[in-house]
């Protein structure tokens, strides 16, 4: 079985790891929900609720595949470390996150754990931004051979997996509280599409 990782790339065009993935076996679709993300300084109630709704966006897109998003509540070790108790996990796939720290570090604690169980980790780029540098020799080459890269299609249909999401948590469950907000961006990929062409039209 392939695990795809979403992590903030919630959509199923242009997504190579999910592309991949399918090209490889059966796929899990994976959400991880983490508390401790949710603690940090850079987290609030409206990006919780902007997460529901992409969530949800990607979610439907994914049934219509054929197979659920799977959304499962904790830390990423331990619930890619439960998946692995009950399923044979072929590889793991995420594109390359650039976010904050705590999730750059989150994601050394994930590749060591990958590792120590001969589990392969694919990340493709997918903004062009590259991890490790040790200077920025060539860096707009690779840039822009990043960004000119052709959109990858939608896949047209994924193996259903029998596998149940976690209870979703409340934002107060998180800590999180409102903070005055009175409009909210709405989340979700076409969401997001007809914003882009109200710009343009």
């Amino acid at each position: 079985m392939q695990v795809v990782w979403f992590k903030r790339d919630l959509r199923i065009v242009d997504h190579e790891p999910l592309m991949r993935a399918i090209q490889s076996g059966p796929v899990l679709p994976l959400y991880i929900l983490e508390p401790e993300l949710w603690q940090q300084p850079d987290m609030s109630q409206r990006h919780y609720l902007f997460l529901q709704q992409c969530l949800a966006d990607l979610n439907a897109a994914l049934t219509a595949l054929g197979q659920p998003l799977i959304i499962k509540v904790g830390n990423a070790v331990d619930v890619l470390a439960e998946i692995a108790s009950r399923y044979d996990i072929a590889a793991l796939w995420s594109h390359q996150e650039t976010w904050n720290g705590w999730t750059y570090q989150r994601d050394k604690a994930v590749k060591s754990w990958c590792a120590a169980r001969q589990i392969p980790w694919y990340e493709p780029l997918q903004n062009g931004v590259i991890r490790r540098l040790q200077n920025r020799d060539g860096w707009a080459v690779r840039w822009y051979r990043t960004m000119k890269k052709p959109m990858l299609p939608a896949p047209s249909g994924m193996q259903a997996i029998d596998e149940a999401s976690d209870t979703p948590l409340a934002y107060g469950e998180l800590g999180l509280r409102h903070d005055g907000w009175t409009e909210l961006q709405p989340g979700g990929r076409s969401n997001g599409l007809a914003l882009l062409a109200s710009f343009l039209g």
